[in-house]
């Protein structure tokens, strides 16, 4: 009092919310009286205003306190006192981090791969937390940062705009009280293998208002994107396979590239040395053909395959199908093509010759003579030709054995009638000539014995520097003379 009452004065404690504040934000004692004793000026006891501790940075805030007097002769009502609670929180800071990796070429669903989870796969999804929380709103930019930072062996830079949509010309504007604000870019799908299983996209914080970056590492945060493009060659064959022959028959298989190239590729197809006699390419439809041919790729039309035409050729030799491999080599200023190595495909050229061996052909079926010189059957004849071409002549020994030289001899070629007077003659059969066959008359001989009919066999022995014509063994023709 501004002096002695002789009556007691009581003052009733009231505190509202004043500027920024909220009645959460202090608390008033329970004892909200204070008493003024006649004759006194000052009340005894204390009414207590305490601060909340809330932690969360605020404006300061403003408590407005009133007090209500009774007695005192009619003493009129103190004047509002207003109170300031200080704020000690501190300005917010900002962190951010990533969530699970993104994988290109996919949306909508989680997958799991490599040991990682991709928990929604066509976004890159991030989050800024925030220390203490503010009861302002806070905003920041976000930039597409270009450091290295995060950029290992095994992944390489993303790049904004192509790989990703930008971070940059975004701003955030995080709500009062957040804790935490979350955004995402969305991943944008190529056909270009970068040649990393991994590309790095950096986000970065920056020009925060209400809040603070406490350091270059808190405000920046990597986030991966998971490559889904291989470079490489597709090939596909015709029915699965890729078959020809000797007599000219041709196959095709296409050709392909896997992912869109950054340069040109150029696939370069060859037929090794050892199999230029078993066939040969062609790339445009079958007008030229030759041991190599070229398909070249541009980057706007990579994934239009290209047809290759392989045709058999004749060797002449009797070595069976012949299987062996197109050898197609890529080459490409883009780094990940030129990188890559040759492919093969194989190819099988069927064979169209026969093996090598005489081809022995008796007349009637078979080879009779007879001893009686009035029997129309006094002689008889077989023909023998060759299988194959030889690579050289080939000579046949005919002979016939000691032990029955004395039921037949070979027979005159020229005079078939009667005997040639010799058991062995030799047939040639030149290299460039040998398709015709060669006629063997046999003349039957008579014994003078009653011993029956009996047949022994003519030997046939070939010989030539044609390896396959010399390694065959000797052959026969069985004659029954008729006693």
């Amino acid at each position: 009092l501004s002096h002695p009452s002789s009556e007691a004065v009581t003052v009733t404690i009231q505190a509202a919310p004043g500027a920024h504040a909220r009645a959460a934000d202090f608390t008033l004692s329970a004892a909200r009286t204070l008493t003024i004793a006649a004759g006194s000026t000052t009340s005894a006891g204390t009414v207590t205003v305490t601060a909340a501790a809330n932690g969360v940075n605020a404006p300061d805030k403003t408590v407005t306190v009133t007090g209500a007097a009774a007695g005192g002769n009619g003493v009129a009502d103190p004047a509002d006192a207003t109170l300031t609670i200080t704020d000690d929180d501190g300005t917010p800071r900002l962190s951010l981090t990533a969530a699970d990796p993104a994988w290109e070429g996919h949306t909508g669903r989680a997958r799991t791969s490599g040991g990682f989870q991709y928990a929604n796969s066509g976004q890159l999804n991030l989050t800024v937390r925030v220390a203490p929380q503010s009861e302002r709103p806070i905003t920041v930019a976000l930039a597409d940062a270009t450091s290295t930072f995060a950029v290992t062996a095994s992944s390489g830079r993303a790049t904004a705009g192509a790989d990703y949509t930008a971070f940059a010309g975004r701003t955030l504007t995080i709500p009062a009280r957040s804790t935490q604000f979350s955004f995402h870019a969305t991943v944008l799908d190529d056909a270009v293998d970068e040649g990393k299983a991994f590309e790095a996209v950096i986000a970065e914080l920056r020009n925060p208002v209400n809040a603070e970056i406490p350091s270059a590492s808190a405000g920046r945060a990597a986030i991966y994107i998971r490559e889904d493009d291989a470079a490489g060659l597709t090939v596909t064959e015709t029915a699965g396979s890729t078959r020809t022959t000797e007599a000219g028959g041709t196959d095709t298989f296409t050709v392909a590239l896997s992912s869109m190239p950054t340069a040109a590729v150029t696939v370069t197809l060859s037929v090794p040395a050892g199999a230029q006699d078993e066939g040969e390419l062609s790339v445009d439809g079958g007008t030229v053909y030759g041991s190599t041919a070229t398909l070249t790729f541009a980057p706007a039309a990579w994934s239009a395959a290209q047809t290759v035409t392989v045709r058999g050729k004749d060797d002449t030799a009797a070595d069976g199908d012949q299987t062996w491999a197109v050898t197609l080599d890529p080459s490409s200023g883009d780094a990940v093509y030129g990188g890559l190595t040759s492919a093969t495909l194989s190819v099988t050229n069927a064979d169209d010759d026969a093996a090598a061996g005489l081809v022995v052909v008796e007349t009637g079926g078979s080879t009779v003579t007879a001893e009686a010189a009035t029997s129309n059957l006094k002689s008889d004849s077989f023909t023998v030709a060759l299988a194959r071409k030889p690579t050289a002549d080939v000579t046949v020994a005919v002979s016939i054995p000691t032990d029955a030289q004395d039921e037949g001899e070979l027979a005159d070629p020229n005079k078939p009638g009667i005997g040639f007077g010799t058991n062995t003659r030799t047939l040639t059969f030149k290299a460039d000539e040998w398709t015709a066959e060669q006629r063997v008359w046999v003349y039957g001989l008579d014994d003078s014995v009653i011993d029956g009919h009996q047949t022994y066999a003519i030997t046939l022995n070939p010989d030539s520097t044609d390896p396959a014509y010399r390694a065959l063994g000797n052959a026969s023709v069985s004659v029954t003379n008729l006693d």
